[in-house]
């Protein structure tokens, strides 16, 4: 009976199956733990089917074949990378190397943020997963590709949780909420609220991993644990009507695109009114201010 070695390392998973078909599961049995074909066989029979995602045979290695000190070769399934798009031109925008998520027509005030909850719930495993903008490779540094992207979380090895594609290098260490306020009046005191509200702790000092326009790239289950514990909750809780002090802050002109008469139009057109609110730009502080309170790693990719 052949067995096989777990090559990677970083997250919990196993290998369910053998050759042709190769299967990974998050579930935590182990890693570097010798699985016979039986073994597969009775995991899968025994309910190990939750988050299974078919990997290449690369993802495995014969007992003595290789050393584990060797460069780690990953499948396509180490990085998802999807953009959101709105329309037959911002389609256009969209990588060859990413998947597009269409949002027309389930547009909120909320903008990417509810198309970011929609595929973190539903969106087949991936050890890391990116939910851009489809403008994100326009904003970017030309050397910041999908394969220099690709590159450096596979030599990490997974040893780095977050990956910051911070757009305002030039600002250094600093305030993220400081930074908002600056330009969106009363925007302390959303935050504050809102915060208060889901129970996410907060400081206005500086923040050590800066994040905006929802620009990282995250492991699947660091993501999902922001989603379900921050994201989820702060839309549940700026959505209750009955809130009547909430309503009443998040729905206050941000200041955003104040003199752009098309993109107020836009607003116009899709919502009823002609200003941005608060919504979107409360959430897209709020992942820097969790990676604050948590200890996951991250590396900025921006230098």
């Amino acid at each position: 009976m052949k067995k096989y070695t777990l090559k990677k390392k970083y997250d919990p998973c196993v290998v369910l199956r053998t050759n042709p078909m190769i299967w990974v599961s998050n579930n935590p049995v182990g890693a570097q733990q010798h699985l016979t074909d039986e073994l597969a066989e009775l995991m899968l029979a025994n309910g190990h089917r939750a988050d299974i995602f078919e990997v290449t045979p690369d993802h495995i290695m014969p007992t003595k074949a290789k050393k584990n000190s060797e460069p780690e070769v990953l499948s396509d399934t180490m990085l998802k990378i999807y953009q959101i798009y709105y329309d037959d031109k911002s389609f256009r925008d969209v990588h060859k190397t990413s998947t597009g998520y269409n949002n027309k027509g389930k547009e909120t005030v909320f903008f990417e943020n509810t198309a970011i909850i929609d595929i973190i719930t539903n969106a087949p495993p991936a050890d890391y997963i990116g939910i851009l903008s489809h403008k994100f490779y326009q904003k970017m540094p030309p050397h910041l590709t999908y394969q220099a992207i690709y590159n450096e979380i596979s030599k990490s090895r997974g040893a780095i949780d977050v990956y910051s594609c911070h757009p305002q290098p030039g600002q250094g260490n600093h305030s993220v909420i400081k930074l908002a306020a600056n330009y969106h009046p009363g925007y302390l005191e959303t935050f504050k609220y809102v915060c208060d509200k889901i129970g996410l702790k907060y400081h206005i000092g500086n923040n050590r991993c800066h994040v905006y326009s929802q620009h990282f790239i995250a492991k699947r289950s660091v993501y999902k644990h922001f989603v379900d514990t921050v994201l989820i909750p702060a839309v549940a809780a700026m959505s209750d009507p009955t809130d009547y002090v909430m309503q009443d802050l998040i729905w206050k002109d941000s200041g955003y695109q104040k003199n752009n008469a098309s993109a107020l139009k836009n607003m116009k057109e899709k919502f009823g009114i002609e200003y941005y609110p608060m919504h979107t730009f409360i959430l897209e502080r709020m992942f820097t201010i969790w990676m604050d309170t948590n200890n996951y790693t991250f590396k900025t990719l921006w230098k």
